[in-house]
């Protein structure tokens, strides 16, 4: 059986390590909150956004908060502008190659597809 005290302590090393290693994966996370009603879960290069808060916590959870329009609005827009997320779990991927210009592209580019999508 795994200890889960020792697992927790083990993740809790390889995140801190990731970090070390990639800060901005956790720049762009940061960057990631909006003022609308979802959240943004982090897991090391990950971003996964959830449309929903607080974030969901199972499976039957993260599929009632499915927006299959506001994916595909996001995905296209985002893609149209040259910042892809992977077409499934809403995810940003940003490892240690990642740039500062590109999570600053990605950033610049999500938020103004949620300007548009509180324009009057």
């Amino acid at each position: 059986m795994i200890d889960r005290g020792r697992l927790a302590d083990l993740t809790r090393r390889e995140r801190a390590t990731y970090r070390g290693r990639n800060p901005r994966s956790a720049a762009a996370y940061a960057q990631a909150e909006h003022s609308l009603p979802w959240s943004v879960q982090q897991l090391g290069a990950r971003s996964e956004y959830r449309f929903t808060s607080p974030a969901p916590r199972t499976g039957t959870e993260s599929h009632a908060a499915t927006d299959s329009e506001l994916d595909d609005y996001l995905h296209v827009y985002l893609a149209n502008r040259d910042v892809l997320m992977t077409p499934f779990h809403n995810m940003a991927l940003m490892c240690p190659q990642t740039t500062a210009a590109q999570v600053d592209l990605h950033e610049q580019v999500f938020a103004a597809a949620v300007a548009e999508l509180l324009a009057a």
